[in-house]
């Protein structure tokens, strides 16, 4: 049965990934919980509820005193606009935000070498970078520009892509899912940790953390899903006027 919560019908069968294109600003409240919406989002409101101890009304009692902000619903946005805003914060997370918290874990380490966890953890993020680094230059690439293509046939009727989305993509879901647990051994690793100094630290990677679990989201749920949606569409389209 679907309720109202801040003026949207929501239910506890709903999925993760409905609740938040419906109320986008939800995905702070899911980070908060701890409940995973990038890589899980087909589990149920309440499933996704009981798994980090809420009942659903107290989940959606957050969710309705969460502030709406300026959140983007990118479920009816252009593609394209989507894979632009994607290809930037690719630039900001590998370019910025990454490298920072690997030097300011590298310092740290270097600084108090009788926590062997500050070690390990800045080891795991030298590997995060570098494999984020090469996924997201792939999907620049490669996978972007298929979408494009998508986007630009459905509109104008050109001819879609001759490689599949949905060969694409599944290397993608398997390396998110990889990029969420790496993000987890580390928060683990630094929560280890009792010093003063590695606070700063572990709210720096919370922050990242936060950033590419919604990033994650974006692709998976929202980009990709649309994306093959079109080309079936495009498939179907084209088959039928073959006939």
């Amino acid at each position: 049965m679907e309720e109202q919560t801040d003026g949207v019908a929501v239910s506890p069968q709903m999925a993760v990934t409905e609740v938040l294109r419906r109320m986008p600003h939800a995905a702070n409240v899911f980070e908060d919980a701890d409940i995973d919406y990038c890589c899980k989002g087909s589990s149920s409101l309440a499933d996704a509820a009981a798994a980090a101890g809420f009942t659903c009304d107290e989940l959606m009692a957050r969710i309705a005193a969460q502030p709406r902000g300026n959140a983007v619903d990118w479920s009816t946005r252009p593609l394209s606009e989507l894979t632009r805003f994607l290809t930037a914060d690719h630039g900001q997370s590998v370019a910025q935000d990454i490298p920072a918290l690997r030097a300011g874990l590298e310092s740290l380490a270097t600084l108090h070498p009788f926590h062997p966890e500050l070690r390990r953890a800045a080891r795991l993020v030298g590997d995060f970078a570098a494999a984020v680094t090469a996924h997201a230059t792939r999907e620049e690439r490669e996978l972007f520009p298929c979408i494009t293509q998508l986007e630009s046939a459905g509109t104008n009727g050109d001819e879609r892509p001759r490689v599949r989305i949905g060969q694409l993509v599944l290397r993608e879901f398997v390396e998110h899912r990889g990029f969420h647990e790496q993000l987890r051994t580390i928060r683990e690793l630094l929560c280890r940790v009792r010093l003063d100094s590695s606070a700063e630290i572990l709210a720096d990677l919370l922050t990242i953390t936060a950033d590419v679990h919604h990033h994650i989201y974006l692709e998976n749920s929202v980009l990709y899903g649309r994306a093959i949606e079109l080309e079936n569409a495009l498939r179907a389209r084209q088959e039928t006027a073959a006939v």
